[in-house]
């Protein structure tokens, strides 16, 4: 034992001085055998704790030789091991039962009283550092916070005089006020220099200048406090002291003056370079966080890999999860809603902490809260908010309470009661608390609500008055951030008022503060805001606000470039666009050109920025993203009007034909994208590339298992897709799919080829859309190897709107189509110019857009004849979804392999009669009645070429993703039919009431079940538009049959359909569009 004291003695003196590296040269020039001494592992353990390798202290414990060492020093041991494997990410209760374990197992009677003493500090510090993740309760917490003060003193009197100062930093650390904190640290920096124990006096004059900070103690007085360490550090020739001395200076500057974060940087490196890993991964953390705060969302990401990296080669396990937390937050501020929340739920999964656990929740609620998924985020927040009382955390549950108070004024609009109710609650716990920060972030909360109800102004303002007042009392970046906010919630309140000036000086005055204290996200939100404001008031003053505008926002864009914040760089793109378009009414011609590029140009970067975004929703991932898709082609549709708009006055019609293509292409790319089949033409080209088919392969597998997964898997699994489509992307055959997927449309150069009639007797094809440009309605012809033609319409779509509403709505379709269907020539004037612009003959494909959807737009007259007499037709939402279908055909012709359902729910016998007999003419037995059911349905439809339903439809307006169709034993929704993999047919008829109808959501996406059959494999889909005649619509499907001909055929789907019509209208009593016009074929006509 003697001949280790020196060794021991040694490592103590490097340890006590953070001369890491030294000590370091002195363990590896130590045999193996020297240091499985228990009191030499002892040691070298808790110097490697010291430093921060947890991964090597660990190993010493473990290779400690027990076997003849004294009770004392092997329970100290196992004390230390529960301790670092508490720090090694191990389960919380899981180290405490094993310290606890070895605790009881050692007889009192069997130790010294010094080393009961030296026993009891392992045991203490692993208690605190349990209850600091708030995993005992708050009894055993300060049970143990009560013992330390005896512990010290007997250490004390064991002449144990290092380990009581220890325990004196931690109980002083532990005071219940800031003003018994700081006593205790001036009295324990006392005994510690009259002990001659100089590095920890330095360590409690530290500790007071952290605490003094964090409390807006003066200047001079945290210097002094500072100066005081500096000096015990050099006395005691402490490596590491003086860099914690810098890194507070570097943070007070940083806190108090918004400097920048460099001296903090050098302080990274100081720690590098002394190979002190616990001050490293502190300060990544705080680096992450500071340049959080500051929006320099790029540097804070690297900040938490590199943390998250050391955290991992050291062993310092138990910090991974506040990176992870700290990931799942960035990705919100990013946009990245879906990752974020599959990162939480993978968290939850995996977190051993209650605290950790908590967190998550409360991140998710966040994360649904940004996806307007209310119920969700208030159930989240709610779980959150329970958990942090329970553990007693009273400051996270105040935060919490906050944000689940803003989600329920949201979830029930102008009812605020509740909210209100739960701010005022808190608002009275954080002042008792003293936590000013808390208190005025929810007064401005509650501002902000009361400013919705009438009558409450004076109120808010007295709240703003009291609020600010209050937020005087706080310092650096958080008493900044809490006034920059009120002066917001003023120009709020001077908005409301109607007070543009008020508003402006507000909005400046926030900006002001925000940029005294370097926080520059919340400086360039304000430049938006501002920006906008002189958009708004362009007309007033053209020349002095249009530069005002146009600086602003573009300085908020540059922010939001560089922190890759691509959703706000997409609006203020748009506003920037948007101001060059009021620009050009005050312009001449080659201005106004010049001006409308450039607009253009912006709009094409937003549309990337938005593509980008709406990426992170991938179709077949998670379903429920379609609502958050929506919500983001808001902001595309406003995008893309603008552009059409733009482009509609300026630029060749060409460009504009690009635009419209492109905002139909975007809206549906998601939808027919992942998990759709290849094209042929790409079946053919991985069959001669092996690498390329491989790729595909486990694409594929990887999608279903996403599809499967539950959430907490999903994040994982995602990381391995987008790495292994990355790959995909630089093979040239795979390339074509992953264009083919994101919604890419063909050019004006393609266009011949892939609409190219493949024998003489098929006809040539016009594409037929109707723009909006402005309040202007037009319309766009382009036959392939041809110009566009753009035609203005006498029309507008307002009145088209308000047509549709009252004469093809739900209640009067019939009385229109059946009755008075003369009335429909009120339409006419939508397909006027095709008289002109079309051939007798061609095909048409038509793309109407929003209420034109509701039109039957083939029964409108060409010539005092129904267009569909005239050409054979086909719809389609966009050029996306027709490039999608055309380039899936096969080439095998007919109907090999038929699945017919007829008369689910028995009560339409024409329908079960009519499958009877195509059954006959198809050669395949079909299933009607009790026998459709939902099992039966996916079973048959497995590698059919026809699919053919004869029953009953429902359309869900509120909820179109359960649009279903009618089933024996059940619904069988659009939901559902978008996963079905075993759907391959190059047709699908659905003779169904309502079949066809899809609610139109912004962007030309119709929320339906064609759609859902497009999306799961269909190449074409036949559908009724409304509600059919069961002996009409059964007369239709055998003509439209007799003219696939010979039976079971495959011949051109669009004049079979034309045929069938023509011949359904003239059987008596089916002369009126309410017979023959509901049938509509969309998709493929091959």
């Amino acid at each position: 034992m003697s001949s280790q004291l020196p060794i021991i003695d040694r490592l103590k003196a490097y340890t006590r001085r953070a001369d890491y590296p030294a000590l370091a040269r002195r363990i590896a020039r130590l045999s193996s055998r020297r240091r499985a001494k228990p009191a030499l592992a002892l040691q070298i353990a808790e110097a490697y704790l010291c430093q921060g390798q947890i991964l090597l202290a660990r190993s010493a414990l473990a290779h400690a030789s027990l076997r003849r060492a004294r009770p004392g020093l092997r329970l100290r041991i196992r004390l230390e091991q529960a301790f670092a494997g508490l720090l090694a990410g191990q389960p919380i209760p899981e180290c405490l039962a094993h310290a606890e374990h070895a605790w009881n197992n050692t007889q009192s009677h069997a130790l010294t009283r010094r080393e009961r003493c030296l026993t009891e500090v392992p045991w203490r510090r692993l208690q605190l550092a349990a209850g600091a993740q708030f995993e005992i309760s708050r009894e055993q917490r300060d049970r143990a916070v009560a013992s330390l003060e005896p512990l010290a003193t007997g250490l004390e009197a064991q002449a144990c005089v290092e380990e009581a100062l220890k325990v004196r930093l931690m109980l002083a650390e532990r005071q219940p006020c800031t003003d018994q904190q700081l006593a205790a640290l001036s009295e324990l920096v006392a005994d510690a220099e009259r002990a001659d124990f100089l590095e920890w006096a330095a360590h409690a004059g530290v500790s007071r200048a952290r605490l003094m900070l964090k409390h807006a103690a003066s200047l001079t007085d945290i210097e002094a406090e500072l100066t005081a360490a500096e000096r015990r550090y050099a006395q005691a020739n402490h490596r590491q002291g003086p860099v914690e001395i810098a890194r507070l200076r570097a943070q007070l500057q940083v806190e108090r003056h918004g400097a920048s974060l460099d001296a903090l940087i050098a302080c990274l490196a100081a720690f590098r370079q002394g190979d002190n890993l616990k001050g490293e991964l502190s300060l990544l953390l705080d680096l992450a966080q500071l340049a959080l705060e500051r929006g320099d969302i790029v540097s804070a990401e690297s900040y938490r890999q590199q943390g998250q990296q050391l955290a991992h080669a050291s062993g310092m396990l138990m910090m991974r999860d506040n990176t992870l937390h700290a990931q799942a937050d960035l990705l919100q501020r990013r946009n990245h809603y879906r990752t974020a929340i599959e990162l939480c739920h993978a968290g939850l999964a995996e977190t051993h902490s209650h605290f950790i656990a908590a967190c998550l929740e409360q991140l998710l609620g966040t994360s649904y809260g940004f996806l307007k998924a209310t119920d969700k985020a208030i159930a989240h927040y709610h779980r959150a908010l329970v958990a942090f009382e329970v553990m007693g955390n009273e400051p996270s549950a105040s935060n919490v309470a906050l944000l689940l108070a803003e989600q329920l004024a949201r979830q029930q609009g102008h009812d605020t009661s509740e909210a209100i109710a739960l701010l005022v609650t808190w608002q009275r716990r954080d002042l008792a608390r003293g936590d000013i920060a808390a208190l005025l972030a929810k007064l401005e909360v509650q501002g902000q609500l009361l400013q919705i109800e009438p009558g409450m102004r004076g109120i808010v303002h007295h709240l703003l008055d009291t609020a600010e007042r209050l937020a005087g009392r706080l310092h650096g970046p958080e008493g900044a951030r809490r006034l920059g906010n009120l002066q917001q919630q003023r120009a709020l309140l001077a908005q409301r008022e109607h007070d543009p000036a008020g508003y402006l000086a507000a909005v400046l005055d926030a900006e002001g503060i925000y940029q005294a204290a370097g926080l520059a996200y919340e400086m360039a939100n304000c430049r938006y805001l501002a920006g906008i404001h002189h958009l708004d008031q362009l007309h007033h003053d053209p020349e002095r606000h249009a530069d005002s505008a146009w600086e602003a926002l573009n300085q908020a864009l540059a922010y939001y470039i560089d922190s890759g914040m691509r959703q706000q760089a997409a609006d203020a793109r748009y506003m920037l666009a948007l101001l060059l378009f009021h620009l050009m009414g005050y312009l001449d011609a080659e201005q106004c050109q010049i001006r409308s590029d450039q607009a253009l140009a912006l709009l094409a970067e937003g549309e990337a920025d938005l593509d980008a975004i709406r990426s992170d929703f991938a179709a077949g991932q998670a379903l429920t993203s379609l609502h958050v898709k929506r919500e983001l082609r808001q902001k595309s549709q406003r995008l893309y009007a603008l552009a059409i708009q733009l482009a509609a006055g300026t630029q060749p019609t060409a460009v504009t034909w690009q635009w419209v293509q492109k905002a139909k292409a975007r809206a549906l790319c998601d939808i027919l994208g992942s998990g759709a089949l290849l094209p042929a033409r790409l079946q053919s080209a991985l069959a001669v590339h092996p690498q390329a088919q491989a790729l595909a392969r486990q694409e594929h597998d990887l999608v279903a298992r996403l599809q499967q997964a539950p959430l907490e898997a999903r994040f994982a699994l995602n990381a391995k897709l987008d790495k292994l489509r990355q790959r995909m992307a630089a093979h040239p055959v795979l390339h074509d799919l992953l264009a083919l997927r994101n919604g890419e449309i063909p050019t004006l150069d393609t266009l011949p080829t892939l609409l190219a009639p493949t024998d003489a007797a098929e006809p040539s094809t016009l594409l037929v859309d109707w723009v909006t440009v402005g309040k202007r309605l037009f319309l766009m012809t382009l036959r392939p190897g041809e110009s566009p033609t753009l035609t203005p319409l006498p029309l507008s779509l307002g009145q088209v709107t308000a047509f549709v509403q009252d004469n093809l709505g739900p209640r009067y379709f019939r009385d229109t189509l059946y009755l008075n269907p003369l009335l429909l020539h009120e339409l006419d004037p939508l397909t006027a110019p095709l008289t002109r612009l079309a051939h007798p003959g061609e095909r048409l494909v038509l793309s109407p857009s929003g209420a034109l959807h509701g039109v039957p737009l083939h029964a409108l007259s060409l010539d005092d004849e129904a267009l569909i007499a005239r050409h054979p037709v086909v719809y389609s939402p966009g050029l996306g979804v027709l490039r999608h279908c055309l380039l899936r055909a096969g080439d095998t012709p007919g109907f090999q392999r038929v699945a017919l359902f007829g008369d689910p729910e028995g009560d339409l016998p024409v329908a079960a009669l009519l499958v009877t007999s195509l059954g006959k003419r198809l050669g395949a037995a079909p299933r009607w009645g009790s026998e459709v059911t939902r099992k039966a349905f996916r079973e048959q439809i497995q590698g059919c070429d026809l699919i053919h339903y004869q029953g009953h439809a429902r359309f869900n307006a509120t909820e179109p993703l359960e649009s279903h169709l009618s089933l024996a034993d059940g619904p069988l929704s659009a939901r559902e039919i978008f996963a079905l993999p075993e759907l391959a047919a190059p047709l699908v008829t659905l003779a169904a009431c309502e079949s066809a109808v899809s609610e139109i959501a912004t962007g030309d996406e119709p929320l339906g079940l064609i759609p859902a059959f497009l999306q799961a494999g269909a190449r074409a889909v036949l559908a009724t538009q409304w509600r059919t005649h069961a002996d009409s619509g059964a007369r239709l499907i055998e003509h439209f049959h007799d003219a696939l001909d010979p039976p079971g055929s495959h011949r051109d789907l669009s004049k079979a359909l034309q045929q069938a019509i023509l011949e359904t209208r003239t059987t008596p009593g089916f002369e009126t569009p309410y017979h023959w016009a509901p049938f509509i074929l969309y998709g493929g006509w091959r």
